[in-house]
């Protein structure tokens, strides 16, 4: 970096490199800047001088702080995770989801990074899959590993706290999971494989529902069991049209042979009611049982060809018609964070802090709070 009496001269590479990593065009960062396209342009491309005002305008509006477009170099990051949607019909990834991969790396590196400090462990105590053949085979090893039963799966008061259980044993296997608001349409669930030194991770959307999440939870660990990452968006599960990649079919086979297992639908006599009445109160009362989707339980009936597919679709737009949207609700910063990083990787902050690992800037930074909220976040964990 040079400076002339015009301003900063900054590494053209590191100043592009930040703003396709936000997602932003040459456009709307002239726009954003109050300026033309032709001068970010040069910022870019001839090195020309940039002011300290536009310099921490930039920073602000790529998301970044102003030490690192002072970088010298383009830094080291983690690699965009492979994006199944292109199998599916789209490839759009807004700023917004862009920057919420981007925290996830982040908190990802956090995670490995505190359990080395602290003397963890970041091993995956789960399995890999080679073979992508038998689902069924893979979703019952899944179970047996987690120790989770159907019967306690049914037993569950409702699908939050479903979706916190199921949270809770990935978590003690080894895997973080990361809740963000990003947009239902781009993407409904991310995988980042951890590969040894770094800890596996998955990120769910909070505008999902959380029958949704659900199964997109057990489709990301489909992901991880393969060894993968990938941004997915499972748009035509409920449709004949199927994913050209073989793992994203594995990985939807995957997860619906976990949370209802064929020997579940054929002995369970709520199915038999529902296949001879086809009444959607049925359907309803196996979803709320087992805290899965009736969409879901459809896909499956069809899948184990249980259901013809004229009937299928019939009765999956009666479903999709009378559901309700769902929210998380109104939650205070702090109280959101404990859903979006996770109160393992929470706790683990503070032991670092508590042990003069980590400096209470850094744990501010990381968890995305203020101080204040910051102090109310240590009086919930």
């Amino acid at each position: 970096m040079e400076q002339s009496n015009k301003g900063l001269i900054l590494n053209p590479e590191v100043l592009k490199w930040a703003r396709e990593t936000a997602g932003e065009s040459l456009d709307s960062t002239a726009n954003r800047l109050n300026t033309t396209k032709n001068v970010v342009e040069e910022w870019e491309q001839k090195g020309m001088p940039l002011s300290f005002a536009r310099l921490h305008a930039l920073a602000d509006f790529y998301k970044r702080s102003v030490a690192a477009l002072m970088l010298p170099a383009i830094p080291l990051e983690p690699s965009f995770p492979t994006d199944f949607r292109r199998a599916r019909g789209q490839s759009k990834t807004s700023k917004k989801t862009r920057l919420a991969i981007r925290r996830a790396c982040r908190l990802q590196n956090l995670a490995a990074n505190l359990a080395q400090e602290l003397g963890g462990d970041i091993t995956l105590k789960l399995f890999r899959i080679s073979n992508i053949n038998n689902p069924a085979a893979s979703a019952q090893k899944l179970r047996e590993v987690l120790g989770i039963t159907i019967e306690d799966q049914s037993g569950w008061e409702n699908e939050r706290a479903a979706l916190k259980q199921w949270i809770s044993a990935l978590e003690k296997a080894g895997v973080s999971v990361f809740q963000m608001s990003i947009p239902k349409a781009e993407a409904r669930g991310i995988a980042l494989s951890g590969n040894g030194d770094k800890k596996s991770a998955i990120v769910l959307t909070t505008q999902d529902s959380v029958r949704g999440r659900i199964f997109t939870l057990f489709h990301e660990v489909g992901h991880l069991l393969l060894g993968e990452s990938g941004i997915c968006n499972l748009k035509n599960l409920n449709s004949r049209v199927r994913s050209e990649n073989e793992y994203e079919i594995f990985c939807d086979e995957f997860a619906g042979n976990f949370l209802l297992p064929v020997g579940t639908l054929n002995s369970d006599g709520l199915f038999t009611t529902f296949l001879d009445g086809l009444g959607l109160s049925i359907l309803r009362r196996i979803s709320l049982k087992y805290k899965v989707s009736q969409e879901m339980v459809l896909v499956r009936l069809y899948r184990t060809q249980k259901l013809s597919y004229t009937v299928f679709r019939e009765l999956l737009k009666l479903a999709q018609e009378k559901r309700k949207p769902t929210s998380d609700g109104f939650q205070l910063p702090h109280q959101k964070c404990i859903g979006e990083v996770g109160r393992p990787l929470i706790s683990q902050t503070f032991d670092a802090m508590k042990k003069g690992k980590l400096n209470v800037a850094d744990a501010v930074s990381y968890l995305g709070l203020s101080r204040k909220h910051f102090k109310r976040l240590h009086g919930l964990i």
